[in-house]
């Protein structure tokens, strides 16, 4: 039966599960461990239920392979197979790529998670590639009716209910200002002010078909772990593999970012911003190209302001059920140290001054944590949070909408329009090679090309 320690930690509390089991090939015991980190809005009950469910499955799915031997192992289902690979992949890949997946795996496992692997055949594939393709995303949203006012009535700011429901204080502000919030947020909202949710909040159903990227990704998805399984010998073929199916494919869209204007208009707006957390934080992103997880994951120890650089050295992200989950950053390559200009320099040492006062008028309610961009609270900042800094930021400006990933390419794109040497761009992007590089931003690889062709003509006449 696994071990479940309960430890304390500065980020909140985690659970360490630990199996011991004999390998058969050694004649050994052997202590296999995981952890599992209590979200903030769940009940002792809750977690509970929730410890126990993820420990049980942790440990059946090591017996399959510890204990039962190949024979069963080759027996497995689909269903099975996806918890392996899914703790696999928590363990040893970025929490984002985690985090992304695992809903996705979870929907494949709804129409194929009853086969044992060794069934699945092309024509079983296909009629699920196709089932996609007819398959419409109903979305769940809730309309704040009430909220405000029963915040008002109870005497709720906007930081006590985000730390009392487990909400961020980012999507409590869009709930307030008449945005659409996720249903399970606003169920969490009413369950924290005890009060059914449609006193509250105005439920609304959206259908739609889902985009093509999405259907590809999903595609994409089934195909990686069925490759995994073939490693393994758990199958012979992978068939969700394109020489098998006729599978769905991503359509390459051209890359959204703001141009040099919008970019400059960008920063003149940010230069005097009344929230420095906000300047700091979209700054950063334009000058650096950072990705959002690295952002959230950035401490002051990974600052040198008398070198002016930034490493790069964990990311982090939302995952449902576990919280914010810090892990490594996406690739080996994405771990990395980049030069940053004077004008962000500044910028970081005015921060660091207003960020050293805030944590010290926090008092005992500051708990060491040295995350540069925390909640008010000072706990981990949801990196949903710096989404709804931009959209905010971009709305009072008056430039067009555009999401944080854009930021990056802002950054990138605006180096290879500088003629910024490729091999360059790669590295202060994270890129395992120059080739990712080249193939995600070839239509500004090709408009440089253009530029310097015509640069060349006026030059020799």
């Amino acid at each position: 039966m696994a071990t479940i320690i309960k430890r304390k930690l500065k980020q909140g509390v985690s659970y360490r599960i630990q199996v011991r089991l004999k390998n058969k090939g050694t004649g050994e015991y052997e202590t296999m461990s995981t952890t599992w980190q209590r979200p903030e809005h769940m009940t002792e009950r809750e977690v509970k239920r929730a410890l126990e469910k993820f420990a049980n499955e942790y440990e059946e799915s090591l017996r399959a392979e510890y204990e039962v031997g190949l024979t069963r192992q080759k027996e497995l289902t689909v269903n099975e197979y996806a918890k392996k690979w899914l703790s696999f992949l928590q363990a040893n890949r970025a929490p984002s790529y985690y985090a992304s997946v695992r809903p996705l795996i979870i929907e494949v496992c709804e129409s194929l998670g009853g086969y044992r692997l060794k069934e699945l055949n092309p024509a079983i594939i296909q009629k699920y590639i196709n089932s996609l393709r007819n398959k419409k995303i109903v979305n769940v949203m809730g309309l704040a009716t009430g909220l405000k006012e029963e915040m008002t009535k109870q005497g709720y700011s906007q930081e006590k209910l985000a730390k009392v429901s487990g909400v961020s204080t980012a999507t409590i502000s869009a709930a307030i200002e008449g945005r659409r919030i996720e249903i399970d947020k606003a169920k969490m909202l009413a369950k924290a002010l005890c009060k059914p949710i449609g006193e509250l909040f105005q439920v609304i159903k959206d259908e739609k078909p889902y985009e093509k990227s999405s259907l590809a990704k999903r595609c994409r998805t089934l195909r990686a772990m069925l490759s995994m399984a073939k490693k393994q010998q758990y199958i012979e073929q992978n068939y969700a593999r394109s020489e098998y199916i006729d599978t769905i494919r991503d359509e390459k869209k051209e890359k959204k970012f703001l141009d040099d204007k919008q970019a400059k208009q960008l920063i003149e707006g940010l230069k005097n911003y009344r929230d420095i957390r906000i300047k700091t934080a979209l700054m950063t992103l334009l000058f650096t190209g950072i990705r959002r997880g690295e952002l959230s994951g950035l401490e002051w120890g990974d600052i040198d302001l008398e070198e002016q650089t930034i490493s790069i050295r964990r990311s982090c992200c939302q995952v449902t059920g576990m919280g914010i989950v810090t892990g490594d950053t996406k690739t080996q390559s994405s771990r990395r140290t980049i030069a940053i200009p004077q004008a962000l320099v500044q910028i970081l040492r005015e921060y660091k001054e207003w960020w050293i006062e805030y944590t010290k008028s926090l008092g005992d309610r500051y708990d060491g944590i040295q995350r540069l961009f925390i909640q008010a609270d000072s706990k981990q900042l949801y990196p949903s949070t710096i989404a709804y800094w931009l959209s905010k930021t971009l709305d009072e400006l008056g430039i067009e909408q555009v999401n944080v990933h854009s930021l990056r390419h802002t950054n990138i794109s605006l180096q290879i329009a500088a003629g910024v040497p490729l091999k360059t761009v790669s590295a202060r992007a994270g890129h395992s090679t120059t080739k990712v590089t080249a193939d995600i931003y070839a239509h500004m690889i090709q408009s440089s090309d253009r530029a310097a062709a015509d640069k060349l003509g006026e030059i020799l006449g």
